[in-house]
């Protein structure tokens, strides 16, 4: 028997990204913005310390709000850059997506989940840093599609200053 090697190629253009898709897309940033939001909300008040609560710095209609923005801004960037007729980057620009999209939701099962504070940092860290290369991945194909990516940069750096917050708290509380 002769087997044929076909081998899989990706569109040079994906300017047929379907509206289906990018509905799709929009769906699940708006689905992980409630998650991430729920999460947050429910999961506060079990991490405080007793000796030092933190109040949460606004109300939870406005977080709601902050995070349906900043997902659905980070969606609406990957649609820009998926219905782009050029790429210069594309597979990476995907890639890095996708994989700071998946860690800024890991980083919620770490901290709030585990309570590894320490971990949790290191992961929020290495989201920040993969959202900056999707940003300059981003960057040469649709600068606007890159300037989306910003109100999630600011919910990840607060997710950040807030784990810095409790990891160097933990270790104050620990020692005491």
């Amino acid at each position: 028997m002769n087997y044929v090697r076909q081998e899989v190629k990706m569109p040079d253009s994906f300017s047929d990204f379907s509206k289906p898709q990018s509905l799709l897309t929009l769906l699940v940033c708006a689905a992980a913005a409630v998650l991430f939001a729920f999460v947050t909300g429910e999961c506060w008040p079990r991490i405080q310390y007793a000796g030092d609560p933190l109040n949460f710095p606004m109300s939870a209609s406005v977080f709601y709000a902050f995070c349906l923005i900043a997902y659905l801004a980070q969606g609406a960037a990957f649609v820009l850059i998926a219905r782009h007729p050029q790429k210069l980057t594309f597979d990476l620009g995907v890639i890095l997506f996708g994989a700071q999209f998946v860690t800024g939701l890991l980083w919620l099962g770490v901290f709030f989940g585990l309570e590894l504070f320490g971990v949790a940092l290191a992961v929020i860290l290495v989201t920040l840093l993969l959202l900056f290369a999707t940003f300059a991945a981003f960057k040469p194909i649709n600068f606007k599609a890159a300037c989306l990516l910003t109100p999630y940069g600011c919910l990840i750096a607060f997710a950040g200053f807030l784990n810095i917050w409790f990891f160097l708290g933990r270790q104050v509380f620990d020692a005491a």
